[in-house]
């Protein structure tokens, strides 16, 4: 666990599937949230994103930016790299 005002650690991820690699080492030192999520995760587009979505708009011109981790803790056979990338190509799954 980091506390306020320590940086946080860098990322540990398999493999980045949209934008450029990056990492929090990188980013400088605004404010950065980490959007977790699953490909099949019904909640997670109706509720979560779209907030994050609101989020980002409000404050990046203060400098915040996003960063989406997919992950799976269910379903593995849905929640997918396959499916990650159908799904940012297409917009569905």
């Amino acid at each position: 666990m980091v506390a306020i005002g320590e940086k946080a650690p860098n990322l540990k991820l398999g493999k980045w599937v949209q934008g450029m690699e990056t990492n929090f080492d990188k980013e400088g030192d605004n404010v950065k949230l980490v959007e977790v999520f699953q490909v099949n995760c019904p909640g997670c587009f109706m509720h979560s994103i779209p907030g994050i979505i609101n989020i980002y708009q409000k404050f990046k011109g203060e400098g915040l930016s996003v960063m989406g981790v997919a992950t799976a803790f269910e379903d593995y056979d849905k929640n997918t790299l396959e499916n990650l990338e159908m799904l940012l190509t297409t917009g569905e799954v």
